[in-house]
């Protein structure tokens, strides 16, 4: 593309000054100039603020938005209700970009309604390539199986690694939702999608997902409206996908590779949480198997079993033999 269009790129900050200045000084070294770089101090307690006005004196296209900590979603709303980028993108605050990350979407832009890259997931020195293959997808004609994987292995839920059009956001007012704590990415992007026609995929993963110790503890926790939060996610995936005219098979193989880790992993962590009462755990678990949508993912699920321990596993769940799948997570 020869065209240059201004990007706004949005990072949301919150205590990030170890991470901070890599993220920033990554950005302003895009070999794409054309940005609007909008840093969102989300009330931090240590010198992140500090480390943005340094930053901004280096570079005038850096902005600060400075507000009372309100979480991630607020932070990323507040960046696109001043933006004036015809496209949007998001940089969390301890992930980097490579220095042709932006240039490479904008140079495939054409009629495109999103552009989505892979990614590089990094945890301390190691680090693991996630590079889908490159495809146009029609969201009114998903019938490639190919587009199965980019959900499955987690492309299309981040919203950090697209670029969107600003005017599908103001037109339709989609924002990152701010009653919740855990999906928040994938339903602004099904929300996205629903109002898009066309979007491309790139074989790119110069997007850096760094990964630290207070993440993987994060990770572990489990919020009461989790499973509530999944069955919306289910529903907006089940509604994108009616929308595209996706068989039935390939739309429930979609369905359950995407939602059962989630429900599986959520599952996983009630029943070995020992600060739980075995009859606490027990009631909650037989709530979540009432729910229609976990039904039927783990009604299905045998689908997108890799070895006997997941087959196993499978049907440990399906039968509700939580003291087994115990004492197997012990072994495994």
């Amino acid at each position: 593309m020869s065209q240059q269009y201004l990007i706004t790129v949005i990072v949301p900050i919150y205590n990030a000054e170890k991470q901070l200045e890599r993220c920033v000084h990554s950005i302003i070294e895009q070999s794409y100039s054309e940005l609007e770089i909008l840093l969102i101090n989300d009330g931090s307690t240590d010198n992140s603020l500090l480390i943005c006005e340094k930053l901004s004196i280096l570079d005038d296209r850096i902005r600060i938005i400075n507000q009372v900590n309100s979480g991630v979603s607020v932070a990323r709303n507040s960046g696109m209700a001043v933006a004036q980028g015809i496209f949007y993108c998001f940089v969390d605050a301890d992930d980097w970009i490579e220095c042709t990350y932006i240039a490479d979407m904008v140079n495939a832009l054409q009629n495109y309604d999103c552009v989505i890259s892979g990614y590089t997931r990094q945890y301390k020195e190691t680090y693991q390539e996630s590079t889908p293959s490159g495809m146009i997808i029609d969201l009114e004609n998903i019938n490639n199986n190919e587009v199965r994987k980019l959900f499955v292995e987690g492309f299309i839920h981040p919203c950090w690694n697209k670029l969107f059009k600003a005017s599908i956001i103001k037109k339709h007012d989609i924002k990152f939702r701010t009653d919740i704590h855990i999906s928040e990415d994938s339903l602004f992007c099904l929300s996205y999608f629903k109002y898009s026609s066309i979007i491309l995929v790139i074989e790119n993963s110069g997007y850096h997902y760094c990964l630290f110790g207070d993440d993987i503890s994060l990770s572990k926790k489990v919020y009461p409206d989790l499973f509530d939060i999944y069955g919306e996610v289910y529903l907006a995936l089940e509604d994108l996908l009616k929308r595209g005219n996706c068989g039935q098979i390939l739309a429930q193989k979609i369905l359950v590779g995407t939602i059962f880790p989630q429900v599986y992993s959520s599952i996983k962590k009630i029943v070995n949480n020992k600060q739980c009462s075995r009859e606490y755990r027990k009631r909650i678990l037989k709530e979540i198997n009432e729910l229609p949508y976990c039904q039927y993912v783990i009604c299905n699920a045998d689908q997108i079993a890799e070895n006997m321990v997941e087959k196993l596993t499978i049907k440990l769940i399906k039968k509700r033999y939580y003291v087994l799948l115990e004492a197997l997570w012990k072994m495994i």
